[in-house]
């Protein structure tokens, strides 16, 4: 179907718009349950866990600003997605030394690292981010987004080169600290934070941070993947360590659809003999959010 309107991105009225999606297509192909006669990922709300082939998408952009999209960041981090749940964005970050660390967190400098594309990684995360705010995205019966309000502007327009990295932004980019990447999404998020906004974002390998408001805090500035030459990454545990919360948290309010739950009897029965998880190893999460207040109104979580 071919739907005409102005792009959300460049601003360009008349232009046919394409098929956008918040979280990339590639994204759903690495969180699918092949081990499941049905391989379509497995979504997890407050009240029900089922198995759904549906992707978060909407006519948003025009086909230069997914063509831009994809070239300034999107096909970079795509293309280094876990393959076999082994995160090539792991590989490249061990084989750096750490200039710092605080607990078990440790930071790199990534700048000259041939394998390493910090711009693309910030550009990806932004854009997702951008996409989040811009509009509410419909999925299964409800609703996903954020709300960036003042500051969705000046995103936009650095997004298109027109301005520079927004002044009252922060981004931190973290690294699992594992070969073995969980292969989920959840996000974009919002955390609750009364002197500035926060939002997460992972998809499967990395987590961005995104710090937003006019009282950011120091440690954030400082370590910004974006606006330092250093161009840190951090390579932090807490990452798998939080992901796993907020599905269990969301997990045990929530019941298993009945063609799931015949679905995990079978694959539970050919794994009979050996030790299996109550689901299938991978997982995605998405969360949906509220408006003006920034607090969640609907929860989502993909299960692989």
């Amino acid at each position: 179907m071919t739907q005409f309107g102005t792009c959300a991105l460049c601003c360009e009225p008349n232009k046919i718009l394409q098929d956008s999606h918040l979280i990339p297509r590639a994204v759903y192909e690495v969180c699918r349950t092949p081990d499941l006669k049905n391989p379509s990922p497995v979504i997890v709300t407050k009240k029900v866990v089922l198995q759904a082939p549906h992707q978060i998408s909407d006519y948003l952009l025009c086909k230069n600003c997914e063509n831009r999209f994809n070239s300034r960041g999107e096909s970079w981090i795509l293309a280094r997605l876990p393959r076999d749940g082994v995160s090539p964005l792991y590989g490249a970050l061990s084989k750096l030394q750490s200039v710092g660390s605080y607990g078990e967190d440790r930071l790199y400098v990534t700048a000259g690292c041939p394998d390493i594309d910090t711009q693309k990684l910030v550009y990806f995360a932004m854009s997702v981010y951008w996409r989040a705010s811009v509009q509410r995205w419909k999925h299964l019966g409800g609703e996903v987004g954020i709300q960036l309000g003042k500051y969705e502007e000046p995103l936009r327009k650095w997004l298109m080169d027109e301005d520079s990295f927004p002044r009252n932004m922060a981004i931190v980019v973290c690294i699992p600290p594992s070969p073995q990447a969980l292969a989920m999404t959840y996000g974009p998020r919002a955390m609750q934070n009364s002197r500035f906004h926060v939002f997460t974002l992972y998809v499967p390998g990395v987590e961005f941070i995104l710090f937003v408001g006019n009282r950011l805090p120091e440690d954030a500035v400082v370590a910004c993947a974006q606006n330092t030459a250093e161009k840190f990454v951090f390579s932090s545990p807490d990452v798998v360590k939080k992901a796993k919360e907020a599905f269990w948290n969301l997990r045990r309010e929530s019941h298993v659809s009945r063609k799931l739950q015949e679905s995990l009897e079978r694959f539970r029965a050919s794994k009979r003999g050996n030790k299996v998880r109550h689901f299938p190893p991978l997982t995605v999460f998405r969360n949906g959010l509220s408006g003006a207040q920034q607090r969640l109104d609907r929860k989502e979580i993909v299960h692989r």
